[in-house]
């Protein structure tokens, strides 16, 4: 049993793509002029930043039951944090394909970057939505926390900037943008291994205080669950359970830690003291590493996910962590029931 792929690549690969259009405007705005970037990098690093959200827009229609119904929607769009994400994300693409084609026509500059600012407002919007789809569930602790959209843009930056890297090092190599872009695949690689890590460590560790007897909504010593759901495989024992054992969470975490953020930022620090060295192939290689991490590290977040509708199936995980109102209360206190 697996989450949904579609909704994992969808949301890797779009934050790929934002991280590195957001990367590229600001060099676009910071370089050009003085020469330290080249139109030529900015078409080959846009047109790769596209690709990005393209695919994992294609992705998404797998996850629909009646795609040419999937438009409707954004009619939440007040309330539903999905809603944002169905329209912020077209609205990314179209202002992506806007900055290049003003790229490519050779229009003002102010023009392209004021079309390239729309699409990092976008694309801020889109980790937000995105993020805030999973960290609003406020029943699922390993979700609702701080840290899920901190994360979801953190490593949509470090694998964009590992792709931004790539292409500068193709299309300007010997160029000192390429080695400053070193340093900032290092720093935020380093920067997602310390995050990455807190996060495993926070779902170990957080308390669930849902029950049987509480999660209607009340409190009562005396609510017992009378008949278990269906043993046979269907949707809500398929796609909102997977079973896990504590050796395999370990070992799916090392791996992440290890694919997405620790060998790359070896590879980012090796480039960054080796300036002399042809380094596309490289940063090509750490990017495929962090997206292919990432979408271990997607998977494993859902799978981490503990559905309180798995009460009633019998699947519900609980860790073996006191409540902290009564571990820390003074002698004498209370216990709630």
């Amino acid at each position: 049993m697996y989450p949904e792929m579609s909704l994992v690549f969808l949301t890797v690969l779009a934050g790929a793509g934002q991280g590195m259009f957001i990367l590229l405007v600001i060099l676009d705005a910071l370089f050009l002029k003085s020469g330290e970037v080249t139109p030529h990098f900015l078409m080959a690093a846009g047109i790769a930043s596209l690709i990005f959200p393209l695919a994992g827009m294609a992705a998404s229609f797998f996850h629909l039951g009646n795609p040419q119904r999937g438009w409707k929607a954004i009619f939440k769009w007040k309330q539903s944090w999905l809603s944002r994400e169905v329209i912020f994300l077209p609205a990314f693409v179209g202002f992506q394909f806007l900055y290049l084609l003003l790229l490519y026509s050779g229009a003002p500059e102010l023009y392209r970057l004021f079309a390239g600012f729309l699409g990092i407002v976008t694309a801020m919007g889109l980790y937000l939505s995105s993020a805030m789809l999973y960290a609003a569930i406020r029943f699922i602790k390993e979700w609702a926390t701080a840290l899920t959209p901190i994360n979801f843009v953190l490593f949509g930056l470090t694998s964009g900037a590992a792709a931004t890297a790539a292409a500068a090092h193709y299309t300007m190599p010997g160029m000192t943008i390429g080695y400053l872009l070193s340093y900032l695949v290092a720093f935020l690689a380093a920067f997602s291994l310390v995050m990455k890590g807190l996060a495993f460590q926070f779902n170990a560790t957080v308390y669930s205080g849902i029950s049987i007897k509480n999660a209607l909504g009340m409190n009562n010593p005396h609510i017992r669950l009378m008949d278990t759901g269906t043993a046979y495989p269907h949707f809500n024992t398929k796609e909102y359970f997977f079973p896990l054992t504590r050796r395999q969470n370990g070992i799916q975490q090392t791996l992440v830690l290890g694919i997405s953020f620790f060998l790359p930022l070896l590879m980012a620090l090796y480039a960054a003291w080796n300036p002399a060295l042809k380094l596309g192939g490289l940063f090509s290689t750490a990017a495929f590493l962090i997206v292919t991490g990432l979408i271990l590290e997607r998977r494993l977040f859902f799978i981490q996910g503990n559905h309180v509708q798995n009460l009633y199936y019998g699947n519900y995980r609980q860790n073996a962590v006191k409540n902290p109102a009564t571990s820390k209360a003074k002698q004498g206190t209370p216990r709630p029931k």
